[in-house]
């Protein structure tokens, strides 16, 4: 196990948005996940991605990717770069210090704590690679679908630091026996 998934939005009460809606999940995790980041990278823009267009005033381009300028605002006004699914961007990958992040605050607005079993669905290949060593330095890395935007994220970390984690999303998350429920019917 060297990964946790959690969702951002409840499955009992789902509402849909459009890309560019402003969703609690922008206030309530990413900002204060963004807080103690030490660099989140943005996977998957072509030089001809409307997103890149859009948003590169806050897009550093970096080895082939695009580090977010988090001297700036990068939620408000920009929840399309958030919101966006179908693989119109890549995995986003939040780098952060463990002794930085309080998932205490952050867990409260989560969903459906759980270990899928292939990380690398949905995501940039290399996002999950990227991940994955990050977390093996103690380092705790949260990444973004492609494929579902903010519905759901991954949080990596060390086997110890995880173990942790996972005991505190199952306390603190909402809908926490839905996975439970599910393999009951």
């Amino acid at each position: 196990m060297n990964h946790l998934s959690v969702g951002l939005f409840s499955k009992l009460n789902k509402v849909p948005f459009k890309v560019c809606d402003t969703l609690p999940a922008h206030e309530n995790v990413i900002k204060p996940i963004l807080r103690s980041a030490l660099e989140c990278i943005v996977y998957g823009l072509k030089e001809d991605s409307i997103l890149l267009q859009k948003y590169k005033s806050i897009l550093i381009k970096h080895k082939g990717k695009h580090k977010l300028d988090l001297s700036q605002e990068v939620i408000t006004g920009c929840e399309e770069l958030w919101n966006s699914t179908n693989w119109a961007r890549g995995s986003v990958v939040i780098i952060t210090n463990p002794n930085t992040i309080d998932f205490t605050r952050i867990f409260p607005f989560c969903y459906r704590p759980g270990i899928i079993d292939n990380p690398n669905t949905g995501n940039t290949v290399s996002a999950v690679k990227l991940c994955k060593e990050k977390s093996q330095e103690g380092l705790i890395c949260i990444c973004f679908p492609a494929s579902n935007g903010i519905e759901w994220m991954q949080i990596y970390a060390d086997d110890e630091q995880l173990a942790q984690l996972y005991g505190l999303a199952n306390e603190l998350c909402l809908e926490r026996d839905y996975w439970k429920n599910m393999m009951k019917r």
